[in-house]
Order: structure tokens, then sequence, then C-alpha cells
């Protein structure tokens, strides 16, 4: 959750800044750049003692940006904190509304909110304070530098050494030079206030994963997995302890314990998502992907559903005949949704509204549609009436892949169809 929030405020925050700031920014740097050159070459023909010191005037303004810098960038990320912090309690405060709403904390919840947008605002005046100060400063040695540069013109026109045309020739000349490097000098000044946005870890490549979990071997009698004596959890604190579990080809394995208690955390072992703390996975050679992932299909409680039609939340952009995709519905028994006008139905936000075990139906189509061999199952039947409850698990039941289901609660009877079970 904080992964996805922070890469959610770098693209609703920083990008726009960046786009703003830093690229085209560079652009018109470059530009200054080539002005700046040409009209160098420029002087320096006229007169090489005049030009050196009409440059080195127009170079004073240069050494504002490096006093101001590190103020500028601290400006810069008070603001880009103060944001990124009204994005938060303003994406909150709309997500639980509801809650808000039953808590009859609306006004209080107002005023948290505002109170986030004023100190966003304020940091904000600071941040665009600081930065125009740093551009007056550069603007105020630029015209210090052409008082002095004009006065050692002069000087040299009274000793002969330059013409009155070739002082004005020269002095509009250095101006096209001038002009550019307090452009840049400006330039220099926004990239440096925008550089902490480039340090974001969203712009960050990702780490490559350092460990394996999976010992991949030719096991006998249609086995596919093996937990051998494993210990698993998070940042090498044992959560589950010894697990030894073994799944068969078709079978359906259920294991059970009470929410929070790790069930989870075998999932995202088994999938490479977190390190094995001990013992070993041990994996069929024919589950040896390219992509581990396309062998199994995930059915949770927390289906995501995006704000796309029907078809694309069942193919996810995939090319599927239309007739496969209508099968695979039936199959999952939304015979009613298993035509072309409803494929092209927009769900979701803006769309239609599905029922609880919809999503879950939806999501075991998808693995169908994949054709997924191995299904694992997180909590598929929580929150789920009791009418949708007894439909999935009918549904999984009859599935010829490979199941394993992880629950929190099942009835007796449920609990005896499973080919292996055990409790956490």
């Amino acid at each position: 959750e904080k992964k996805i929030t922070n890469t959610l405020n770098f693209i609703n925050v920083n990008v726009k800044q960046i786009e703003n700031q830093c690229i085209d920014s560079t652009i018109m740097l470059v530009y200054c750049v080539e002005q700046a050159i040409v009209s160098l070459v420029y002087i320096l023909s006229i007169n090489g003692i005049a030009a050196m010191v009409f440059l080195v005037c127009g170079l004073i303004p240069s050494v504002i940006p490096r006093l101001t810098r590190n103020w500028v960038q601290t400006g810069t990320k008070k603001w880009n904190s103060s944001y990124e912090n009204y994005n938060q309690k303003t994406s909150d405060a709309v997500h639980g509304f509801d809650t808000i709403r039953h808590a009859n904390g609306d006004n209080r919840f107002k005023i948290f909110v505002q109170k986030a947008l004023m100190g966003e605002e304020k940091k904000y005046f600071l941040m665009n304070f600081r930065r125009n100060t740093s551009n007056f400063l550069a603007q105020v040695s630029y015209s210090l530098s052409m008082v002095i540069s004009l006065a050692v013109g002069t000087f040299f026109v009274i000793n002969g050494q330059i013409l009155v045309g070739g002082l004005i020739s020269l002095f509009l000349a250095s101006d096209r030079l001038t002009s550019p490097i307090i452009s840049i000098v400006n330039i220099a000044n926004q990239l440096t206030s925008v550089s902490p946005l480039l340090k974001n870890k969203a712009l960050q490549k990702s780490k490559k994963q350092e460990f394996n979990n999976l010992d991949f071997t030719k096991l006998p009698n249609q086995e596919k997995i093996i937990f051998d004596h494993c210990n698993l959890g998070y940042s090498n604190k044992a959560i589950l302890k010894n697990i030894n579990l073994t799944v068969s080809k078709g079978n359906k394995v259920l294991i059970i314990g009470r929410s929070g208690i790790g069930k989870s955390t075998l999932f995202k072992t088994l999938l490479n998502e977190i390190p094995l703390l001990k013992g070993k996975i041990l994996v069929d050679d024919s589950l040896n992907q390219a992509n581990f992932y396309t062998n199994f299909g995930i059915v949770s409680q927390d289906t995501y559903i995006f704000a796309e039609s029907l078809r694309f939340n069942l193919t996810l952009g995939k090319d599927f005949p239309t007739q496969q995709v209508i099968n695979v519905l039936k199959t999952v028994k939304l015979s009613y949704l298993a035509n072309e006008k409803s494929l092209d139905m927009q769900i979701g936000e803006k769309g239609l509204s599905l029922s609880g075990g919809e999503k879950r139906k939806l999501e075991i189509a998808r693995a169908l549609l994949n054709q997924k061999s191995i299904l694992l199952v997180d909590e598929g039947l929580s929150g789920l009436d009791e009418e949708s409850n007894k439909q999935i698990f009918a549904l999984l039941q009859s599935l010829p892949q490979t199941v394993i289901e992880i629950e929190h609660a099942v009835s007796p009877e449920e609990k005896n169809q499973f080919n292996t079970r055990g409790a956490i």
C-alpha cells in the first residue's frame, strides 16, 4: 500500500513539475548555450581584452545560483512533502467519505483537510519566493555587471583602443552574450530547484531479486509442489514454522487458520515475492516456465475491477476469440453476461456494479481464460453471502485445475471435499 501511494503521488504531483521545470527548461538551456557561444566568438573578434571584461562581468550572475542552491532546494523539498501530505489527506477524505459521514465527522474532517491545504499553499508560496528571490539577485548582479563593463569600455574609448562605434557594437553584441548567460543562470536555478523531484524513489530502478525460493526437480506421482520443513515470514522473523505440504496435480488443498496468522505468507513465498527463511520448496520441472507466474491464477477477497469493459476485465488486453470468452463466462456460471453486448459493457467505476460473488467468478474466469494450471485462492469465500459462498465453493471444486485454498473458516461438509487439509 505504501509503494502504491508513493507511486501515485509521484505520477500526480511530481511528473507535471518535471515536465514544466525540467524538460522544457533543458530545451531552452541548449538554445541559450548556442546563442552565447556565437556571441562570444563575435565580441572576441572586436577586441579581445574588452570582450573578456564584458564576459567576466556577464558571468558574475552565475555565482548567485551556487550561493542560493541549497536554500532553493530546501524550499522545493518542503513543498513536495506538504503537497503529498495534502494529496494523501484528500484521497483519504474521498475514499473514506462514508466512514466519515457515519461517524458524524464531516466538519472535523473538512478542517483537517483545509489545514493540510493551507500548509501546502504556504510551502508553495515560500518555494516560489525563494526561487524568485534568487532570480532577482541574479538580475541585480547582471545590472551591476553592465555598469562595470560599460565603464571599462568607456575607458578603452578614451585611450583610443576602441572606437565609439566599436564600443556600441561590442555592447550590443555582449548583451546577446550576457542575456543568454542570465537565462542559463535562471534555468540552472530552476533545474536546481526541481532536482529533488528527480531523486524520487519511483524513478529509481528496482533492485534485482537476490533470492530464489524454488528448487526445480522431477517429482514423482503427479506431485507438483512440496513444502519441506519450511519456515515462512518477513524480515527473518518466522511466522509459520516447520510447514510440510505436498500438492499433487488436480488436488484440492485446504489450509485453515485464523485471520492474520500468516496464511497469505505461504502464497507470497511460493510466488518468490518474499524470501524463504528455512527449508525447501520443491517444484516439478513441468512448472519451470520463463515466468513462473504463468502457472498461477490468483483468487482473493479483494478482486480488482478496472474501469473498463467486461471484456477487458477478463482478457486484460490480450486477444482472445469472443466465443472463447463467452464459453468461460458460462463455465463460471455468469451465463447472463455471456453475450457480445455484455462483453462491451463498462463495469467498475461509472459502470455496472458487480456483487462480491460476481467479482470472484470474474477472477476465476480470468484464470481459466489464461489456462492457469494452479489456482491460489486467498480467502476467496470470505465476505460473501451464503448463496454466493456455496456457488464459488462448488465452482472451485468442479474445476480440473489444482486448487490451493486458504480460508479462516469452512463448514465440516466443505472441508471433507478437499483431498488435502491442514491447519496453521
